[in-house]
């Protein structure tokens, strides 16, 4: 049977990474001590471990119920498990521990050899070891020949009262921890087996009165009833466990469906991911699509652009003798508004033809008006399909003839005049109603 406590260290062990030798030492002193002041209890240690140290300590075929076994020849602990041990009673374990004598033991098991010991710890003389519920003492000087060295006799001051449990003495076990920073170990070169110094026999009697072995009171202890007690105890382990389990089982359980849960939404938003990210694509591919085609236009637009500005090249050269001829116009148009005003004073005295005149202007102003439809409409002609300047050019030639006339001094008649004044009128008309582009720079 392992003690539960025996199962705390050895997971420390695992998890803590620790040594569990001392621990396991303290729990078997501490509970051997305990019932040797008391006369009876039950041992609270690792059993297996104990019986391996006594049976291996044993020499074979000397022992009742254990012939043919030689426990003293295995080196490891696997061994023993793996040997079917055979049920030995009470009363033979019992028998065979009161008849044992010096022939029937070994101080030093066969598979152990020991170049050195840990003798004490800090200030302590001896090993302070620190189990699961107390502290007590350990003199590795007084067992010597288990190590296979000479036994002398030890310093063995203030050990005997050295127990302590934890509830009681945080200061002590504060002491221990800092102790165990400062192990002390010896080494022999000398091995002698089962041998003493010569003043050790008699310290160890005059040490040994009134220490014995009590013998055993009361009804013999029933193995049932002790195995129904670890049957409880390991019940009610069991139950706190299952219920510690059940509790992990639930959880885990209702992680599971929350992963779950989360899985299905991470797997819809995956799959409306990817339906946003192909829809996406698609409008790529029509973006793509438009864009080729914006840039075959811009392609079109650009030559169409280098056509028209080739075209607007040529149209401006051509204007530009517009513009010249435009200029004398203007000079003549001064020159003869001058000349109209003059008229105008002869006209105003004649009072007859007043009347006349009057029908005439309402016409010239009906002309007036055609003509400057006409002039807009000759102008965004000449913007899109560039007209020749050839007509200006005649219509500039017969202004300037009628000019010429006039300059020479040839008599006009009263229609005459008026179509003149009419036509320059038009054409100054026509150029100051023209909202194009410019010919002539400012």
């Amino acid at each position: 049977m392992i003690d539960f406590e025996a199962v705390n260290v050895f997971k420390s062990v695992v998890t803590l990474k620790i040594n569990p030798a001392a621990a396991i030492l303290a729990e078997t002193f501490s509970s051997l001590n305990y019932c040797r002041k008391a006369g009876r209890g039950r041992l609270r240690c690792c059993l297996q471990l104990l019986f391996v140290w006594t049976v291996s300590h044993m020499i074979e075929g000397k022992i009742s119920g254990l012939i043919g076994t030689p426990w003293h020849l295995y080196s490891k602990l696997e061994n023993f498990t793996e040997k079917h041990l055979h049920e030995v009673g009470r009363s033979t374990w019992e028998s065979m521990f009161r008849s044992l004598s010096k022939s029937q033991f070994h101080w030093r098991s066969r598979y152990s050899y020991f170049k050195s010991y840990l003798a004490y710890c800090g200030e302590y003389l001896w090993v302070p070891l620190i189990g699961a519920r107390c502290c007590i003492s350990y003199c590795p000087n007084m067992v010597l020949r288990q190590f296979g060295f000479e036994q002398f006799i030890p310093r063995t001051t203030e050990m005997a009262t050295f127990y302590e449990d934890f509830k009681t003495s945080k200061k002590l076990l504060e002491s221990v921890k800092k102790a165990w920073k400062h192990p002390g170990r010896v080494t022999s070169a000398k091995r002698v087996e089962g041998k003493t110094t010569k003043g050790y026999p008699i310290w160890q009697k005059t040490r040994g009165k009134g220490y014995r072995v009590p013998p055993f009171e009361g009804p013999p202890r029933s193995l049932i009833q002790s195995a129904e007690d670890i049957y409880e105890e390991v019940r009610a382990q069991q139950e706190s466990y299952n219920l510690s389990l059940n509790a992990e089982v639930e959880e885990l359980g209702a992680k599971r469906r929350r992963l779950e849960s989360n899985l299905i939404t991470q797997e819809k938003a995956l799959a409306n991911t990817r339906k946003e990210k192909d829809d996406l694509l698609a409008q790529l591919q029509q973006q793509q699509l438009k864009f080729q085609q914006l840039q075959e236009k811009y392609v079109l637009l650009s030559e169409d652009k280098k056509r028209q500005d080739v075209s607007m090249k040529r149209w401006i050269g051509r204007a530009s003798k517009a513009e010249e001829m435009v200029l004398k116009l203007e000079e003549t148009n001064e020159s003869l508004q001058e000349l109209c005003r003059s008229q105008d004073v002869i006209i105003a005295n004649l009072d007859e033809r007043v009347e006349h005149l009057l029908s005439i202007e309402q016409t010239l102003s009906s002309e007036k008006e055609n003509a400057e439809r006409e002039a807009e409409c000759w102008a965004s002609e000449a913007m899109r399909y560039h007209v020749q300047a050839d007509d200006a050019k005649n219509y500039a030639l017969g202004l300037r003839g009628i000019a010429q006339q006039i300059a020479d001094g040839e008599p006009m008649t009263r229609n005459e005049f008026h179509r003149f004044f009419g036509l320059i009128r038009d054409g100054i008309n026509e150029i100051s109603a023209y909202d194009g582009p410019r010919l002539w720079k400012d």
